[in-house]
């Protein structure tokens, strides 16, 4: 749409319940919204030369969807948009410029969903602990600005004086108060080891975590303690050396590209059906607990390694699992994968390779 302008003045529309403005690529501000009473439905997606956002969005007390996705110029939401009481579903997906997010947000109290990949947000506010109702956190940051960094400011960042690394943490040092988070999602965040909260177990309601592509060397050991965890995305953590005991009620580990990953702690006390998908984790050699596998259940490892470079306790860890088995693998030059099984009717262990 080549819409520069909606209205000028205050618009008196008070049965409108949804605005639609998507795709309005000319649009830089949007109107006021005071005459606007019982819009529930906001959609400024797509309005990519948007840069302002009228203060009177917090007059909105009915909002219940907001959706920004694709603003690729908008720098900073307004205070007022945490006076919106009623919003349950927050867009920023794309917002490439925006780096920081209203310190008022825990005022947001029916808010259940944050959709915030590939932005420039640097840190969360504190008072997003007070989100009691949100299920749905998902945060990224865009790595795409490399093309917009010219030749003088690449020459003076490679020859000027190093400065120490930016010691701003994304996440606030406890999640605790986020009581219904059931989708965690953080990859690509320039996560380490300090950036994680230590009682990252501390989130009952927590059934997906996603930390993939980031740079810690360890998870907290508190993450055993998330007791409706089912799944857990780990790809790509290439300084990623260990990943601590697993919650008993996980059905799917994703860590494929941990190229520094050694070690799995302790998957015996894995109760579900579950898999571990681990390609490309060329330094691994130890998965604890795998001869202490309840017989009730089943586990599915997929494991993908170049076997020319192996290490020697690689081939250890190789020889254990096949002495589960109770039958050698066929083991291809290149990769492997192998299935182990508990048959609820008896202990009878098998695998099965391509």
């Amino acid at each position: 749409s080549g819409l520069k302008e909606v209205w000028k003045e205050t618009k008196v529309l008070k049965k409108l319940k949804v605005l639609d403005l998507r795709s309005c690529h000319n649009l830089t501000k949007t109107p006021d919204f005071r005459g606007l009473c019982c819009l529930e439905e906001l959609y400024l997606n797509h309005c990519t030369s948007l840069v302002e956002i009228d203060q009177s969005i917090g007059n909105l007390d009915r909002l219940v969807f907001l959706d920004f996705g694709d603003c690729k110029n908008l720098r900073i939401l307004p205070r007022t948009i945490c006076e919106l009481k009623s919003l349950k579903n927050l867009t920023l997906l794309g917002c490439l410029k925006l780096d920081k997010l209203p310190e008022d947000l825990g005022k947001m109290e029916q808010l259940t969903v944050l959709l915030a990949y590939e932005t420039a947000i640097k840190q969360l506010p504190i008072s997003i602990n007070h989100l009691k109702n949100l299920r749905q956190l998902s945060l990224s940051r865009y790595d795409g600005t490399i093309s917009t960094i010219s030749f003088r400011s690449l020459f003076l960042s490679l020859f000027s004086p190093k400065k120490p690394p930016d010691s701003i943490s994304l996440l606030p040092a406890s999640l605790s108060g986020l009581c219904s988070l059931t989708t965690l999602s953080l990859p690509n965040c320039e996560l380490s080891d300090d950036a994680l909260p230590h009682d990252l177990g501390s989130l009952p309601s927590l059934q997906t975590l996603d930390l993939g592509r980031n740079n810690f060397h360890c998870l907290p050991a508190s993450i055993s303690r998330l007791s409706k965890l089912q799944n857990l995305q780990l790809s790509d953590c290439t300084m990623l050396e260990s990943i601590p005991d697993l919650p008993a009620n996980l059905i799917g580990l994703i860590a494929s590209n941990c190229t520094s990953l050694e070690r799995i702690s302790n998957v015996s006390n894995v109760r579900t059906y579950s898999y571990m998908l681990l390609s490309g984790c060329s330094k691994l050699v130890e998965i604890g607990g795998l001869d202490k596998l309840e017989s009730t259940e089943d586990i599915r490892i997929e494991w993908h390694t170049n076997f020319a470079n192996s290490s020697e306790k690689t081939s250890s860890l190789k020889d254990m699992i096949q002495f589960l088995m109770w039958r050698n693998l066929a083991i291809t030059p290149m990769e492997w994968f192998i299935e182990i099984k508990a048959h609820k009717s008896g202990s009878n262990t098998h695998g099965v390779a391509h």
